[in-house]
């Protein structure tokens, strides 16, 4: 026997094995498929999976995501999906019009319209595709009478990239769409599945290529510019990317704020002048982070991208001067000097921060380089030489050092940040005997 919550359904195995739930099924997921004897069980959210005594897992409820449709294992081993033998009434004499797997999926050309039917309860129809990268494809299927379904798109793994549908829903026509770009080119996959406990009926499929309007450019060469100040903008469909161009000046300390309106998520990245990456909005410390702060170490063109990957939707992009005040310059240019020897206090001011030292080595002297944290949770620590080309570097969790030979004398740099933290340090470079 064994009991598992979900967030507002709970599901249990009886003394024979077999599944009962109870609680919100607006999803199917308190309706557990009748007649298997299951070993395990586990809700999540608003779907539960259970291991069959074969060791095949079986899944009900909501499958937005591909959670309630395990992969499929090799040949001679259990089916890891929800097939009609898992349901009491075996669906023996049902003919099923497209296969359930995508190993097996029917081919659908651009421009072309497929009529289907999920045929039995769970039933689920597998297509192919093949797209361009760069072209935004439409993806439209309708629904008919009395049938509550997913269209999802899929990579040829079986990894979910959208998904549009509901279950649970009060019948009529339906049509749901994906408007999604192609990140490369190649076959992609599409699955139609019903309910996995109270559906069947028909649909038309049919998915085409398309133009759809985009407020910004996606690439830097085309990128929009934006000065300090806000504006608006929105991810127009799934795989858009907002990228907007930025002078700043050398040495200032800029914030780059997002505010979302109906996009998810904070999806910030900062480029270089050429599109390579720079920074994100990520931030261990605080995981609800919208903003990035970042110091221009130097003049010239800078890039912001809106990158959400797999939600649409509308936000605001903000560009200011930060008001953080940053105790150490974060490049080699303005490095703090330091004495051999002797204590220096710092701080990582904001995630993201790195502070630059400089001190005079003698040729063949071992050095001590140490980081003792105080209220930054865990440092990181960079030897560059007097150009900034690395040398060595620690990055354990905690405090740092280095130990090192001088291999000719002359100015060297050392390097503290927070592995995403904040908070203070002190930093010592002392003789090593």
């Amino acid at each position: 026997m064994a009991i598992s919550c979900g967030d507002i359904h709970t599901c249990a195995l009886r003394q024979d094995g077999t599944a009962v739930c109870w609680g919100h099924d607006g999803f199917g997921e308190a309706s557990p498929p009748s007649g298997i004897r299951f070993a395990a069980i586990s809700s999540g959210g608003i779907h539960t999976c259970a291991l069959r005594q074969d060791g095949a897992p079986v899944c009900w409820g909501s499958d937005r995501h591909g959670q309630a449709t395990p992969p499929q294992l090799g040949a001679g081993q259990p089916t890891l999906t929800n097939s009609p033998a898992d349901y009491v009434d075996n669906h023996a004499g049902d003919i099923d019009d497209y296969a359930d797997v995508l190993e097996s999926a029917a081919v659908i050309d651009v421009g072309a319209t497929i009529s289907g039917a999920i045929d039995y309860y769970g039933d689920v129809d597998a297509f192919r595709f093949s797209a361009q990268e760069g072209r935004v494809y439409q993806v439209d299927a309708e629904f008919g009478t009395d049938v509550s379904l997913y269209v999802t798109l899929r990579e040829r793994s079986g990894l979910v990239l959208a998904s549009e549908g509901n279950y649970g829903g009060s019948g009529g026509s339906s049509l749901w769409r994906i408007v999604w770009k192609a990140p490369s080119t190649g076959e992609f996959n599409i699955t139609m599945e019903g309910d996995p406990v109270k559906s069947t009926g028909t649909y038309n499929l049919a998915i085409s290529t398309t133009n759809p309007a985009d407020d910004y450019a996606d690439t830097v060469d085309a990128a929009a510019p934006i000065q300090v100040g806000t504006l608006h903008g929105s991810i127009d469909y799934l795989g858009d990317v907002d990228v907007f161009r930025f002078t700043p000046q050398e040495g200032q300390l800029y914030q780059v704020n997002i505010e979302i309106g109906s996009l998810l998520g904070y999806p910030l990245k900062l480029l270089d002048s050429n599109g390579g990456f720079l920074s994100d909005n990520s931030n261990v410390q605080d995981p609800g982070a919208s903003r990035i702060v970042w110091e221009a170490s130097s003049a010239g063109d800078y890039h912001i991208a809106v990158d959400p990957s797999r939600y649409t939707g509308s936000y605001s992009l903000t560009v200011s001067l930060s008001g953080i005040s940053d105790d150490h310059a974060g490049y080699v240019a303005d490095a703090t000097a330091i004495v051999v020897g002797t204590p220096v206090p710092g701080a990582i001011d904001y995630v993201g921060d790195a502070d630059v030292f400089h001190f005079t080595a003698e040729e063949g002297q071992a050095y001590q380089l140490d980081v003792d944290i105080g209220t930054l949770k865990t440092s990181s620590l960079e030897l560059q030489d007097s150009g900034g080309f690395f040398l060595a570097s620690d990055d354990s969790l905690g405090a740092s050092r280095i130990v090192w030979e001088a291999p000719s004398a002359g100015d060297y740099h050392a390097v503290v940040r927070g592995q995403g933290y904040t908070g203070s340090y002190i930093l010592t470079v002392s003789p090593s005997t």
